[in-house]
């Protein structure tokens, strides 16, 4: 267990480091404010620009937050500080407002928005 708080830890870090962008992102809904999807393991520093890659993973960000609350609700402690309490809720806005923006990703197909009606 203590390998999976590290790891879950570690991600927490890389995503703090950019917790402006989070905020900025929403306000402007802008893909080149999303939260970043790669990092470096060793530093947490971001390894690509925010033009060089679809940085608005809404799945891979989302994942992250229901493992934490299962990990959390299971009584592993990752959480330790109020300002982590607070860039985990800022996280969840960030999601919300994500989920409305157009995006194709990688399927590259659709109308770029999620309505929930099939292809």
């Amino acid at each position: 267990m203590e390998n999976v708080v590290k790891l879950m830890r570690g991600l927490l870090q890389c995503m703090m480091r950019q917790v402006d962008k989070v905020e900025r992102f929403k306000h402007t809904q802008s893909t080149e404010d999303s939260l970043h999807a790669k990092y470096n393991t060793a530093t947490c520093s971001t390894v690509v620009g925010d033009d060089e890659w679809g940085h608005l993973q809404v799945d891979a960000t989302s994942l992250f937050l229901l493992f934490l609350a299962q990990m959390t609700a299971s009584g592993l402690r990752i959480i330790f500080t109020l300002d982590e309490v607070a860039f985990i809720q800022n996280l969840v806005f960030y999601i919300e407002a994500a989920y409305k923006v157009a995006d194709y990703g990688m399927w590259e197909r659709g109308d770029k928005t999620n309505q929930g009606i099939p292809d």
